[in-house]
């Protein structure tokens, strides 16, 4: 789905990609939460906004933190920019209006992890993007 956001600080709507993969095959009984940037997001990138858009995306799901695997997708752009995946690990705090992600760590993983973590063969990473969203 594509997940429309405006972090506070920066006011100008941005989107993503938000795949959600939920799975009793993972020892956790949970879900993989992937956030993919798309080319020509006018707003905060991804990488900027994660600890917001984990919170809106964990509490619009009804998803519990110590249950969710986060993933942070780059797709190719271009020679110099390869295809990047990171393992995100945030910090929870339960609030009044619900869970709160804070403090986000990226660790570099191969498409292989993800694709595995995902329970898939072979990772596809081509997307179909919404036309207008290029």
């Amino acid at each position: 789905m594509i997940f429309h956001y405006a972090p506070r600080r920066s006011g100008i709507e941005a989107r993503c990609e938000v795949a959600i993969r939920r799975s009793g095959r993972l020892q956790h009984s949970g879900a993989v939460v992937m956030l993919t940037e798309l080319p020509g997001n006018p707003g905060m990138s991804v990488t900027n906004a994660f600890e917001y858009i984990a919170t809106q995306v964990l509490r619009q799901n009804r998803l519990h933190p110590g249950r969710v695997i986060w993933i942070e997708h780059y797709p190719e752009r271009g020679r110099d920019l390869p295809e990047t995946f990171d393992l995100v690990t945030l910090e929870w705090s339960e609030e009044p209006d619900g869970w709160t992600a804070s403090h986000p760590d990226w660790q570099r993983i191969s498409g292989e992890l993800v694709a595995e973590l995902l329970g898939e063969s072979a990772l596809e990473t081509q997307r179909v993007i919404p036309e207008g969203l290029e």
